[in-house]
């Protein structure tokens, strides 16, 4: 299985994306008034990711959105533990949805480094990511043994989050709402470390705080209908 993880507002029916099984979709666009997508019969499963950052205006308008995003998309990515809570907490409070409906995924920052704690989302996570901080034999281990009904999934390639910020680092000095992201937000530009390595900046301007990415080492050791393998 293929997934892809979408941090800028792209068209999902991008020719890229045709193979895969399942697109993650930022919330931003949406929560900065993007159309939503029409929920479609057949395709890649979309999920909706929650705001990486659990608390200010953005969580709190994605809360009380939640019934129309369960409308368009096929699940949702968790970005934080507590995203877990949250999310049977909105589940309980409108009984016309139901959890088993949808498709629910953990991303990486659920720090899945041994068996012990993939075990503990069994029965409460569809998939979950596997630590990309592990080596990619050490990956691929903790993918093959993981327990029945929870699926791996291994970041093969592209940007994962580095460092998550309550302050934005595209902001054009101390001020915020500078309107440099744009009107549907996430264009922060990019740092360079000190050996010229690109950290992209992903960024939310209902909040103004942001996100570092870095790409994940490529490898390309899994080939399994049981582990999906993110491509981004």
């Amino acid at each position: 299985m293929k997934s892809a993880f979408l941090f800028s507002p792209v068209d999902t029916v991008n020719k890229s994306l045709s193979g895969a099984d399942i697109i993650h979709v930022s919330c931003l666009p949406y929560l900065c008034g993007k159309a939503l997508p029409a929920k479609a019969p057949s395709g890649p499963k979309l999920l909706l990711s929650f705001p990486f950052i659990s608390k200010g205006r953005a969580y709190s308008l994605f809360c009380s959105r939640f019934a129309e995003f369960a409308a368009c998309f096929d699940g949702f990515t968790l970005q934080n533990i507590g995203d877990d809570v949250t999310l049977k907490e909105l589940f309980d409070a409108d009984p016309a949805l139901r959890r088993e409906d949808y498709f629910i995924a953990g991303d990486n920052a659920f720090n899945i480094a041994n068996k012990t704690s993939a075990g503990f989302w069994r029965g409460r996570l569809d998939s979950v990511v596997v630590s990309p901080e592990l080596t990619p034999e050490e990956q691929k281990e903790l993918a093959n043994g993981f327990p029945e009904g929870l699926l791996p999934e291994v970041i093969a390639s592209g940007p994962v989050i580095v460092m998550r910020s309550e302050h934005c680092y595209a902001a054009e000095g101390p001020s915020y709402n500078c309107g440099k992201c744009g009107k549907f937000g996430l264009g922060g530009g990019s740092l360079f470390d000190i050996s010229g390595g690109e950290l992209p900046v992903v960024t939310n301007p209902v909040d103004c705080n942001s996100v570092l990415l870095a790409k994940a080492e490529k490898f390309t050791c899994f080939d399994s209908d049981s582990i999906i393998v993110r491509n981004g």
